[in-house]
């Protein structure tokens, strides 16, 4: 039975781990480059398409160039959901920046 218990135990910690080593999901930030066709540059080096690119209601329609995103990275970094619009520290923004 102890056996068992190492093995399932083992089989259990190499699932968790390939699962971080995937990264499934993370956030970072992005810069809008273009508004038709959208486009956003994620963390000052991956250019990312409108195909790439789910946008949540909130900030539908009203992107513009040189504004700053949040972003949720996901399925291997081949697709990212623009979450909301970022902006320095003050008007409008909480402690992290994140516009409310």
């Amino acid at each position: 039975m102890a056996d068992y218990t190492e093995l399932l135990q083992v089989m259990k910690r190499a699932a968790l781990e390939a699962v971080a080593a995937g990264q499934p999901v993370a956030l970072c930030y992005g810069t809008v480059r273009s508004v038709e066709p959208l486009q956003i540059m994620a963390d000052q080096k991956l250019p990312l398409e409108a195909e790439q690119l789910e946008l949540l209601s909130a900030v539908r329609g009203g992107l513009q160039v040189g504004e700053k995103v949040l972003l949720l990275r996901w399925q291997g970094g081949q697709k990212y959901l623009v979450l909301d619009r970022v902006s320095e520290a003050g008007a409008g923004a909480n402690e992290r920046g994140v516009v409310m």
